[in-house]
């Protein structure tokens, strides 16, 4: 405000001398008056952020997807389930899954992810069933399906092993009394192109290890694949791969 005051009183003064009447005497020349230079118009700073309103800093992105987390695993000692004296086909999926047959101690083990997709699994004793040379205890039907395929109990179809996706399926079977050592005889069923008849052959594998149980010893067998097929413990030596 002390700034235009500083320019306006001079102006009014030279309207006053305008306005006058008759001719003005003549004066003399008024000496310049100094006049200061005006004062710079002070600015100021815009006040600061308070604390109410912080400066805007970058966020985390919350929603931005993490790195590709592990697929779950039963690790650690988590227990698979297990199925005890199953006499119809059971549906196992990636989980994996045990079963056992109580009258005989045996047992078939599926470990987590073996399996990429859902199959029908039938591991039982099987009485009826053909033998091969050097049989030592009971035979057992060891069959990996698809679900929509229908199971009928006696029936032959031609085999068709199941590969495993991570560890091996893990196949142990008594032994008898005296023995702490068994081959596995393991069935493959084929249709023979000439008369469309099933046909049979065998396949002889070492056993991977000894296990102590009670009330009997078992033959431990790591197998690459579900055979579809009977099995049973032999004497007999293994056959070429």
């Amino acid at each position: 405000m002390k700034k235009l005051l500083g320019y306006v009183a001079p102006a009014m003064v030279m309207v006053v001398f305008a306005c006058g009447g008759g001719t003005p005497k003549p004066a003399e020349e008024p000496k310049p008056e100094v006049t200061a230079a005006p004062k710079p118009v002070e600015t100021t700073p815009p006040p600061a952020a308070s604390s109410a309103e912080p400066a805007a800093t970058e966020a985390p992105d919350a929603g931005a997807p993490d790195a590709e987390a592990p697929k779950p695993r039963r690790a650690g000692g988590e227990p698979l389930t297990v199925y005890s004296d199953q006499m119809q086909p059971t549906t196992i999926a990636w989980g994996g899954g045990v079963f056992r047959i109580s009258a005989t101690g045996a047992e078939f083990r599926i470990p987590a992810g073996a399996l990429k997709e859902a199959h029908n699994i039938i591991f039982w004793v099987d009485k009826k069933a053909r033998a091969y040379k050097g049989k030592l205890g009971d035979i057992y039907e060891l069959r990996a399906q698809v679900p929509e395929r229908q199971y009928v109990v006696g029936a032959e179809s031609s085999s068709q092993p199941l590969p495993t996706a991570s560890d091996p399926f893990v196949l142990k079977l008594p032994l008898p009394a005296g023995k702490d050592s068994a081959n596995l005889a393991i069935e493959r069923v084929e249709e023979d192109a000439r008369t469309h008849r099933p046909k049979f052959s065998w396949t002889v594998v070492p056993m991977t290890k000894l296990e102590t149980a009670d009330p009997t010893n078992r033959a431990v067998f790591e197998l690459n694949t579900i055979p579809d097929g009977d099995v049973h413990l032999t004497t007999e030596p293994p056959t070429a791969q």
